[in-house]
């Protein structure tokens, strides 16, 4: 895996330039919300392919080494919220095929330690960067009345029976003593009348959680493993993101 020369620059940012980063990538990057722990990316300053997914040790032992690689990441290192880091949404099966990008400008906000935004590009890239990052507190554009799809058509890729079959086979492996645990996701495409918005999806995502915790106060999370929101045209195109 050949990976052009990068430099890491980690700097502290405030409360308000993490919210105004998560708006901004809630329009066009990649968001993960979890158990007190926001991060944020934009851009993509490489991708790590993992041709074959987590089954060849090789594939994921360049990858680990591609990231310490970047300039500033051994520096970073002893702040795990500092270093360079990748994001991605792996399938469950380990021979399938993957991709963990590198943001160009990723946020790593944790409960009880100060956020961070840590660019990556090349040298001469990273001015642009700066002041990007310098830029984030502008207001985000609203998204316009009657752009949004208000009518949509559910259908599942697998039949009952199929799916039915699966969770039989899953019941088995842990009865079996083979697994402790199975997660089975059933994939399902939604139609919408107009394009979908991923801004709009992750922002009824944070009220779905909002309500539950009011609810019930059960722990709500954005997006469940597995999960992958893909939006486009049709079935087949992958431009949208990481639901997790």
């Amino acid at each position: 895996m050949t990976v052009a020369p990068l430099v890491c620059e980690t700097t502290e940012i405030d409360q308000s330039a993490v919210l105004a980063l998560r708006s901004r990538a809630h329009s066009s990057g990649r968001v993960l919300e979890r158990d007190g722990l926001l991060v944020v990316g934009l851009g993509v300053a490489v991708e790590l392919g993992l041709p074959t997914g987590l089954a060849d040790p090789t594939a994921v032992r360049e990858a680990v080494a591609a990231l310490a690689a970047i300039e500033g990441a051994k520096l970073a290192a002893s702040n795990p919220v500092a270093a360079p880091i990748g994001i991605g949404a792996l399938p469950f099966d380990r021979e399938a095929p993957g991709v963990i990008v590198v943001p160009e400008i990723a946020v790593v906000s944790a409960a009880g330690q100060r956020p961070q935004a840590i660019l990556v590009g090349r040298p001469e890239r990273l001015p642009a960067l700066r002041a990007q990052l310098a830029s984030s507190s502008e207001e985000v554009e609203p998204i316009e009345p009657g752009t949004l799809p208000d009518a949509f058509d559910l259908a599942s890729t697998r039949s009952h029976d199929d799916f039915l079959r699966r969770v039989a086979a899953a019941v088995g492996e842990i009865r079996a003593g083979h697994v402790d645990k199975v997660v089975l996701a059933r994939e399902v495409t939604v139609r919408a009348n107009r394009p979908l918005v991923q801004r709009d999806l992750l922002g009824r995502l944070r009220r779905v959680r909002r309500h539950r915790q009011r609810a019930d106060g059960l722990r709500a999370e954005i997006g469940k493993q597995p999960g992958r929101l893909v939006l486009g045209d049709d079935a087949d195109a992958v431009t949208g993101l990481d639901a997790q």
